[in-house]
């Protein structure tokens, strides 16, 4: 049986041979779908037309409704293509399978009201799912042992339907049944090495057999495909190694406990490899690897590693000056900046409970960080910008001035505008994290370095992000912050001042009402300069004449503002009229 009668059962629906009656007149004792393969191949349209498959002029929804009449359900359509010798109404069949899975599920879940019913129904779905899985196997076997040998579009399809096949699956029934399949697929990895270096496109392959392998571990792990996981580890191909490091680093999210037992070894010696493009892939995951494993297992077994290994390039960098922006040594660098805050931060609460015990590899942790605090490359150093707040949080406030304010202190002075930029986005959870008492000792200098910034763009970040920060960086004393005020930014007024209003004059007018918002956040206290209300009036009161209405709004708000909070706007009877009238 083929589990037409279960579908009907969850369904409502009878999909058994009604339709395929006018078509040949004849069905199963069972209520299966027969079709006469002759027919099926009348059905398929002219010639031409499975020329154009072969050449790759179809998409996936014109080869799934290849030549089929409208009215057949997912069913009977698999049913035909399952009796078809054409090699193109297989890979038909496999864009079917997904979609049919999906419309079985999708009816289980609409008529399961209850408990009982649910189970009921689930197991119906199942069966059915299942019978058709058992029918279509010998079709998809035969399709992928060759999969090598077939068109770049026709393995896409292939490869792209088997994990859909894989995903839709809800029980390990049908997981058995489609692992029986993915070992055919799989198997090829296996025997990677018996025949040398693959092409560039077999190379594409092996990447895509390999996301399917890991979506299979994640919840089938049978020790066959583990060995074949520690093989594939361990591949010839520098691609096909690198394709599995990355496949590691999402296998450790979907079951880190097995991933620990069985995997996390492989994971370390990728991370040793010798070739770099392994090493970055590797690294890639770390940050996946460090919140999925024990925290001490990962500072004991794959820290150092990972340590050793960006020493190494640091050093050789240093030494052979060949640390370019475009060089793989970069990319590497780059990844391993970006992991070091996430691994750290993974193993927050293991650090804190053992800081001295551990002070050792830490101190190698953060020495790690230095080279990429001065690297040539300006992403690196934008990066090392953009964890601090993460390095804030793993290592604790009272951390900070012994380990990272050094480093902060010298990425806010870069040369590159981009990385000032990504440190003054950093600021705002950099102060949440310090508070107030830390911040005024330790970043009241760089932030008034940052208000006199030479670049607009660093200024308008800074403007941006001030309403939070000011929250953190003044104390509740009223004379010392409008001490702290006047000393820090007074000087800087005239700086701050001209990019928001020529923004405001020379953009278009929605960028305008956006610079006008930015700029009401900036402290009532600074409004109360002469200068102000000589630069920002004129400016406004151009705007509440000229501009869209939505303009002229935000403009009347901002100049109201500044008038609230100067004494001098209050005493001037044609500057209120004025605004009275908008």
């Amino acid at each position: 049986m083929h589990g037409a009668s279960a579908l009907k059962n969850v369904t409502g629906d009878d999909h058994s041979a009604s339709h395929s009656s006018d078509r040949d007149g004849s069905s199963s004792d069972g209520g299966d779908v027969v079709f006469d393969a002759g027919s099926v191949d009348a059905e398929l349209g002219p010639e031409g037309e499975a020329n154009k498959v072969r050449e790759g002029q179809h998409d996936e929804k014109e080869i799934e409704s290849l030549a089929l009449p409208e009215d057949l359900s997912s069913l009977e359509r698999i049913y035909i293509l399952v009796k078809s010798d054409n090699e193109v109404q297989h890979i038909a069949l496999l864009t079917l399978l997904p979609q049919y899975m999906e419309e079985v599920w999708a009816a289980t879940d609409a008529v399961a009201d209850s408990d009982a019913l649910a189970a009921q129904a689930q197991a119906q779905a199942q069966a059915e799912i299942v019978s058709v899985l058992q029918n279509v196997l010998c079709q998809l076997q035969s399709l992928l042992p060759s999969i090598l040998q077939k068109e770049e579009w026709m393995r896409n399809v292939i490869l792209d339907n088997v994990r859909r096949i894989i995903e839709a699956a809800r029980s390990s029934e049908s997981r058995d049944i489609l692992l029986a399949c993915s070992l055919d697929l799989s198997s090829q990895l296996a025997t990677r090495t018996s025949y040398g270096h693959a092409s560039a496109e077999d190379v594409k392959v092996m990447q895509a057999m390999i996301s399917i392998l890991g979506l299979i571990l994640s919840t089938a792990q049978q020790k066959q495909l583990r060995e074949l996981a520690k093989a594939v580890c361990q591949d010839i191909d520098t691609e096909v190694r690198a394709a599995m490091a990355l496949e590691l680093g999402h296998l450790a999210t979907a079951d880190s406990d097995w991933f620990e037992q069985h995997m996390l070894g492989e994971f370390v010696e990728l991370l040793r490899d010798e070739e770099i493009d392994v090493k970055t892939a590797a690294v890639e995951g770390l940050g996946k690897v460090a919140s999925s494993v024990s925290a001490s297992r990962f500072w004991e077994e794959v820290m150092p590693v990972f340590l050793t290994q960006h020493e190494c390039l640091v050093c050789h960098a240093g030494d052979q000056g060949w640390l370019t922006t475009y060089s793989k040594e970069a990319q590497l660098l780059r990844e391993s900046a970006l992991a070091l805050g996430p691994a750290l931060h993974a193993c927050e609460s293991f650090l804190k409970e053992s800081m001295q015990e551990h002070d050792s590899v830490l101190s190698r942790a953060l020495d790690a960080f230095s080279p990429c605090v001065v690297s040539v490359d300006i992403t690196t150093r934008c990066l090392c910008a953009y964890i601090m707040p993460g390095l804030v949080k793993t290592l604790g406030p009272g951390n900070y001035a012994k380990y990272l304010d050094a480093h902060y202190q010298e990425l806010a002075a870069d040369s590159a505008v981009e990385v000032r930029k990504t440190v003054v986005d950093s600021l705002e959870p950099v102060c949440v994290l310090l508070g107030k008492q830390r911040v005024a000792r330790y970043l009241a200098n760089m932030i008034q370095t940052l208000c006199r910034d030479g670049d607009r763009e660093v200024r308008r970040v800074l403007v941006n992000a001030w309403p939070t920060i000011q929250d953190k960086f003044v104390v509740a004393d009223p004379q010392h912050r409008a001490s702290l005020l006047e000393s820090l930014f007074s000087p800087c007024m005239d700086l701050l001042l001209p990019p928001w209003i020529d923004n405001v004059v020379r953009t278009d007018w929605r960028y305008r009402v956006a610079g006008l918002e930015a700029f009401d956040k900036l402290p009532s206290d600074l409004y109360d300069s002469s200068r102000v209300r000589q630069r920002c009036v004129p400016t406004f009161f151009d705007l509440m004449r000229n501009g869209a209405e939505p303009l002229r709004r935000a403009a009347a708000r901002s100049l109201a503002r500044i008038v609230a909070t100067n004494p001098s706007a209050q005493k001037d009877a044609g500057l209120l009229h004025e605004i009275k009238s908008h």
